[in-house]
């Protein structure tokens, strides 16, 4: 009995992740209310983490498919040399990892960073709606990591993610609709970003997209190391 109702409960908490997170892509303000509210109901019950641990799965997804899109990008733009035969899946995989990491500690720092900067803008917002914002916003990239990676892999190979020119007519195509789709979904990503923070914070549009630089900023404090490990090891083959 016991068991049976524990399993109608798991199943009506993936149901609410499900419609929360499906809200939070079309209609953010509202879909990030609610997160917040599931949040706050989860806090006065004394559940830990208040926000849930979905923020920060999404938000580790959400990270390595940021590397992937850099892997691929970088080397376009020369920002980056790697030759195919450089290229290791245990280097991958150690990306992939980096990725989620990153993402996760740049979590952290704007759920503090954030909350002090909305202060000094003369607002307000919890740290664990702020941790929210970060995670739900990071969806449109799990499309990027589940569909696109995939065909990556199957349709050009490891050759997406080196310097090697492709000679592939099919192969060049996807390649060039893959990054296109992939900076798609990090945009849309940016979108839910500022109208999260405007639910967490209740900014303006200007406000929110100063309160936006400042999560790119603890992004960036995140990337830092990662990447410089990163970008020796790849190089290194």
């Amino acid at each position: 009995m016991s068991r049976a109702v524990s399993d109608r409960s798991t199943a009506r908490a993936s149901a609410r992740l499900g419609l929360t997170l499906r809200s939070v892509l079309v209609a953010p303000l509202a879909g990030f209310e609610s997160a917040f509210n599931v949040a706050e109901r989860r806090a006065r019950v004394g559940r830990h983490p208040a926000e849930g641990f979905a923020p920060f799965v999404v938000a580790a997804f959400g990270g390595a498919s940021l590397l992937v899109l850099w892997l691929k990008v970088g080397g376009l733009l020369g920002l980056r040399d790697s030759a195919g035969s450089d290229f290791h899946w245990a280097y991958f995989g150690i990306a992939l990892v980096l990725g989620a990491l990153m993402s996760l500690i740049g979590q952290g720092l704007w759920g503090l960073a954030g909350r002090y900067s909305a202060y000094v803008m003369g607002g307000a917002a919890l740290a664990r709606d702020l941790r929210t914002v970060w995670g739900a916003s990071s969806f449109p990239h799990v499309f990027a990591l589940i569909f696109l990676l995939p065909l990556d892999l199957v349709i050009v190979g490891p050759a997406t993610f080196t310097t090697d020119r492709l000679t592939d007519p099919l192969g060049r195509a996807w390649a060039a609709l893959s990054i296109a789709l992939a900076v798609s979904f990090a945009l849309w990503s940016g979108w839910l970003f500022v109208r999260g923070a405007q639910a967490a914070t209740g900014f303006d549009g200007l406000r929110a997209l100063v309160a936006t630089m400042v999560a790119i900023l603890c992004l960036v404090a995140a990337v830092a190391l990662p990447l410089v490990v990163l970008t020796v090891t790849v190089g290194a083959g």
